[in-house]
């Protein structure tokens, strides 16, 4: 295995007379988030002597998580801890994503509704251990065409 994994984190509040995101709209902000990752990185090829493309696979899972920050208070390294069940859904859903598939928990497709960013072309199937993939179909070819330094 080789590759690198960003974990991005859509903070929300059920209160809605509070400025941040509810859980629903977080949900569509971070599939918004994915297409677009997807769009303009999969299909890329690094400017390598292999000329072999760059793909990208990527999970959504939602719900409540503990942060913590440890050290720092000093001005030296510190470190950010996240737990909660929604890790362990993106673990599983991350496990079931395959190349160009955007891979959601069943709750994360409960709150977009299958509803994903216009013009966004897919193919949405049931996947093992209750994930949905979206498999992003036709990426522009524009973007397959660049190439990255």
């Amino acid at each position: 295995f080789a590759g690198d994994a960003l974990l991005v984190l859509f903070k929300y509040d059920s209160d809605a007379t509070q400025k941040r995101y509810m859980l629903s709209e977080a949900c569509k902000r971070a599939a918004s988030c994915a297409v677009t990752i997807h769009r303009r990185l999969d299909g890329i090829v690094p400017d390598t002597n292999s000329g072999i493309p760059f793909y990208i696979h990527s999970a959504l899972a939602a719900g409540h998580l503990q942060a913590a920050e440890i050290g720092g208070h000093d001005g030296r390294r510190s470190e950010s801890i996240v737990v909660g069940p929604p890790l362990l859904e993106l673990a599983v859903a991350m496990d079931n994503s395959a190349k160009q598939e955007m891979v959601a928990t069943e709750q994360v497709m409960a709150h977009i509704g299958l509803v994903l960013p216009s013009e966004t072309e897919c193919t949405i199937k049931k996947k093992a251990n209750g994930c949905w993939g979206v498999l992003l179909d036709n990426i522009p070819q524009s973007s397959r065409d660049k190439h990255i330094s």
